[in-house]
């Protein structure tokens, strides 16, 4: 039983687990969605997957899993990418589960967030649905991005930059001592590595326009 939030198990995980299926067919990962801390026994999960933006019980186990990068994106054509920061008459969306991203990724990569405010949605993933279908620019985790990237579903005209945070994966007791949990981390480390790379490799080559 895997506790995670909902963005990440929507946009990252659950395209990604018929390969861990594949790969572990005894395993069965079971998806609880929830951020923030959580009791592991009361609730009768095994791992959580979350983001260092808040303490943890000191007693739990954490495994590093990737940095954090996040960077604006968009619909496709809706800026102009060469300038970078011209936002034109864009709208800055906002998440009210990450209430300061446009400030954070400012800070981190000198860029300025449009001038115009727009809506702020209750989750991240209604932030990004919404800069994908023209409402706006949203601050997106290249690892929740990066497949919208790569099929030109959105676009990261400023790229995107570490935000100091990381995502571990926490348990009770360590890993190692349980095969299934081991398996997934392997397996979560690798996807996220390659998530990253893709994002930072931009969308994938339009093959219509292919000779």
């Amino acid at each position: 039983v895997l506790s995670c939030e909902p963005t990440i198990a929507m946009i990252l995980l659950i395209p990604r687990l018929p390969d861990f299926q594949r790969i572990h067919p005894g395993v069965q990962v079971h998806l609880y969605a929830a951020g923030g801390p959580l009791d592991f026994a009361a609730q009768g999960v095994d791992v959580a997957l979350r983001r260092n933006d808040f303490e943890w019980d000191a007693a739990l186990h954490a495994e590093r899993v990737c940095e954090e990068w996040t960077g604006p994106v968009c619909r496709p054509g809706l800026l102009d990418a060469a300038a970078g920061e011209a936002w034109g008459g864009a709208s800055a969306l906002g998440s009210a589960t990450r209430p300061q991203a446009w400030r954070q990724w400012a800070q981190d990569s000198g860029g300025k967030a449009p001038k115009r405010a727009g809506p702020v949605y209750e989750h991240f993933y209604l932030s990004l649905q919404a800069a994908a279908a023209g409402l706006g620019v949203a601050i997106g985790s290249a690892l929740m991005a990066c497949d919208a990237v790569r099929d030109r579903r959105l676009a990261a005209p400023c790229g995107f930059a570490r935000d100091g945070s990381a995502y571990f994966l926490l348990s009770p007791r360590p890993c190692a001592e349980d095969p299934r949990a081991a398996a997934f981390l392997g397996w979560l480390k690798r996807e996220a590595a390659a998530s990253l790379s893709a994002a930072a490799a931009g969308p994938a080559p339009d093959q219509s326009s292919a000779s």
